[in-house]
């Protein structure tokens, strides 16, 4: 249960900490290495908040009708920002309603609570995942954002049936993940291979004694189809509201800051230290846009909003469900 908190000021934030769990995330709380190689110099660029705030602006148009007060989840909220354009959202168009942001890391929530304080609606922060998400999230709720997390959930069926459960019926479903399979904008593969080739050259020169790892791949690499993700969604007894491509243009620096998130140099160059492999990556990445003479990458953003449908739908759904094997996902 989340325990009730105390009013500060207009802002009404509250953080829970709650027992960590193992859960279906790959990311976790965050050690002293890993807080270094963060997600969140990527988070800054102005593309990466346009596709977050259009997947918002269109999960709170198909809110469904409510006489009260509503409640809003923003599961693997980070360190806020999601949370933030929810907020804005919402009282922009005069909407009363809860919000309550769920991450494994207790220092993003800390970020969080901080990045909302004083916004006018009442936020609440829990540590937990999408593990236990009917333990961490009191009662039905209205709906639940996923921003740019869904692709490092091993078991996607297993996530949808926490959402599904704790979603009242009608509620919406709303998530976005740039790492899919589609994601590679139409002739941009040549400047992913030549960035790998790259980096791979200069860390064999640099660090000559570092071996990567090819035993497996990260969750962060498993990737759906749209069409995998919406089949997935239906046989969990949601209806598909909006499903599209947002195509974004990323330039060096950004490829750069992904370059040095820790999950995605395990992605990318596994098994090597992560201040060699980000430094490699940093060089491959301004090789391969030098070499080709590139201002920028186009890359493909996922942006889909589903509504739980009424109980005959959430029942034909439960029942696929429990028939159904977790599928083993595609890996480029």
């Amino acid at each position: 249960m989340v325990r009730s908190v105390s009013r500060v000021s207009s802002a009404r934030v509250g953080l829970v900490r709650l027992p960590a769990e193992k859960g279906t995330f790959v990311r976790m709380a965050a050690g002293s290495e890993h807080a270094v190689y963060s997600f969140e110099p990527f988070t800054r660029h102005r593309f990466y908040e346009e596709v977050n705030r259009a997947l918002v602006e269109e999960g709170i148009l198909r809110l469904p009708a409510s006489a009260g007060r509503r409640t809003i989840v923003d599961l693997s909220c980070g360190t806020g920002a999601m949370t933030a354009m929810v907020v804005e959202a919402l009282l922009r168009r005069g909407l009363e309603a809860t919000i309550l942001g769920v991450d494994p890391s207790s220092d993003a929530l800390a970020r969080a609570e901080s990045r909302v304080a004083g916004m006018g609606m009442r936020v609440r922060f829990v540590q937990g995942d999408a593990a236990d998400l009917a333990g961490t999230v009191p009662g039905a709720v209205d709906a639940v954002f996923f921003g740019n997390a869904i692709h490092l959930v091993s078991d996607k069926d297993e996530v949808l049936r926490q959402i599904a459960g704790v979603l009242a019926p009608g509620g919406v479903f709303a998530f976005n993940s740039a790492f899919f399979d589609g994601t590679y904008a139409p002739g941009s593969e040549r400047f992913y291979r030549l960035w790998t080739v790259r980096a791979m050259r200069w860390l064999r020169r640099e660090h000559p004694r570092v071996r990567l790892s090819r035993g497996g791949k990260v969750a962060a690499r498993q990737w759906l189809s749209k069409d995998e993700y919406e089949t997935t969604l239906r046989r969990h007894g949601f209806d598909v509201l909006h499903s599209a491509l947002d195509e974004v243009r990323m330039d060096l620096a950004s490829f750069q800051d992904i370059g040095r998130y820790w999950l995605f140099i395990e992605g990318a160059l596994p098994g090597a230290p992560l201040a060699a492999a980000a430094e490699a990556l940093e060089h491959g990445a301004r090789e391969a846009f030098d070499e080709l003479g590139l201002e920028y990458v186009p890359r493909n953003w996922l942006q889909v909003v589903a509504s739980l449908g009424g109980a005959a739908s959430s029942e034909r759904g439960a029942a696929a469900a429990r028939s159904s094997t977790p599928g083993t996902t595609t890996v480029p």
